[in-house]
């Protein structure tokens, strides 16, 4: 057997570089099989606790002061009535008549 060209260890190292490649693959498909769902499930669980603790406690002091103003507006119907009060009256000082 002689010795190995220079073109022979090319063929080698391709031979390798190939089988390497083939297996960092695999090993990384499976790597990411076993770790994107464990990190994908800690980000919702991070997400879920922020929303929970964060959030809605403020949605819920945003309603309470929602509740509030609309407890104490005034309805339409309401202005316009003190509004025709308020014209009747001027009406009638107008004509001296009150």
């Amino acid at each position: 057997m002689g010795m190995l060209t220079k073109k022979d260890l090319k063929q080698i190292g391709e031979v390798v570089d190939e089988r390497l490649d083939q297996k960092l693959d695999q090993k990384l498909l499976k790597f990411e099989e076993r770790i994107v769902p464990r990190i994908v499930g800690d980000i919702v669980e991070q997400v879920g606790e922020m929303i929970e603790q964060d959030v809605l406690p403020e949605f819920e002091r945003l309603e309470g002061r929602v509740i509030g103003i609309e407890a104490s507006m005034v309805t339409k119907s309401y202005l316009d009535d003190k509004v025709s009060d308020l014209r009747g009256e001027f009406v009638l000082k107008r004509r001296g008549l009150a």
